[in-house]
Formats: structure tokens, C-alpha cells, sequence
């Protein structure tokens, strides 16, 4: 016998479309704070979890595994900032099999150029309406979620 489903209350499922409904808005804000430097949210964020590794460069499984692009597109996501310049992926020295993803020095300006616009989103789409200490509270809980997503 099945279990029946666990229904949402009327305040849970305002609540569950209000989450979603921010998603979408800050993965919006995301694209639109770095469009005019020819950047989405997916780019920057491949571009800030570079430059935020030891060295300025991160192996492409560690990016894989950190980033919240799935790595089908990551791939292709790389091989467009490679393209233009931005990343460049080396051998990786003490793993012939492994590569590295790191920044090259335009891509460091882009990101320097880029990061004032994408923090000012930031802070107007969740740290202006909820001020400081909500905004912390909100990645508290976030992080909650998401490390109870990683338990067994």
C-alpha cells in the first residue's frame, strides 16, 4: 500500500511559490547584472569559482562538482570562455589525465570589471529589502537545506 502525498497547506504552497518565484528572480538578476560585460550568471559564476581557488586555478572536476551548472553545459560553457579568451585549460601536473581551468589575465579584468555590477544586484534584489542581518539569516537557512540535501 502507498503512502498518500503529503499535501501543502495553503500558507506552504504560497510559501513554496514565493521560493521559486525568487530563484527565477535572482538567477534573472544574475544575467542581467553582468550582461553588459557579454556574460550570464552561468559565465560568472564559472569565472568567480576559478579565481576563488588556490593558484587561480581549479581542476575541471572540481568545478563540475562545485558549480551549480550541470556539467553537460559546463563543458560547453568552458569551451566558450576559452574561446573568447577569458579561461584557458592547462595540463594538470600531477594527474596527466586531469585538467585545470584557471583565468588568463583578460579574464581577470573581465571579472574585476564585472563583480561591482553583479554585487550591486546583489544587494538590491536580497540585501536592501531584507537588510543585513536578514540577508545572513536567509543563507543560513539556505545552507540548512542544502546540507541536509547531502546527508544519507
Amino acid at each position: 500500500m502507498s503512502t498518500p502525498p503529503r499535501w501543502l497547506s495553503a500558507e506552504e504552497q504560497l510559501a513554496w511559490r514565493a521560493v521559486l518565484d525568487l530563484v527565477i528572480e535572482v538567477r534573472r538578476e544574475m544575467d542581467r547584472g553582468v550582461a553588459a560585460f557579454d556574460l550570464d550568471g552561468d559565465d560568472y559564476e564559472i569565472l568567480v569559482r576559478i579565481s576563488e581557488s588556490p593558484d587561480g586555478q581549479l581542476r575541471m572536476a572540481e568545478l563540475a562538482s562545485q558549480s551549480t551548472i550541470a556539467p553537460s553545459r559546463l563543458s560547453y560553457r568552458v569551451d566558450r570562455l576559452e574561446r573568447r579568451g577569458i579561461v584557458e585549460r592547462i595540463d594538470c601536473p600531477t594527474d596527466r589525465r586531469g585538467l585545470l581551468a584557471t583565468l588568463t589575465s583578460q579574464g581577470r579584468e573581465l571579472l574585476d570589471r564585472a563583480a561591482p555590477a553583479h554585487v550591486e544586484g546583489v544587494r538590491t534584489l536580497l540585501i536592501d529589502p531584507l537588510g543585513s542581518d536578514g540577508f545572513i539569516a536567509l543563507g543560513a537557512v539556505a545552507g540548512q537545506i542544502l546540507a541536509s540535501r547531502l546527508e544519507p
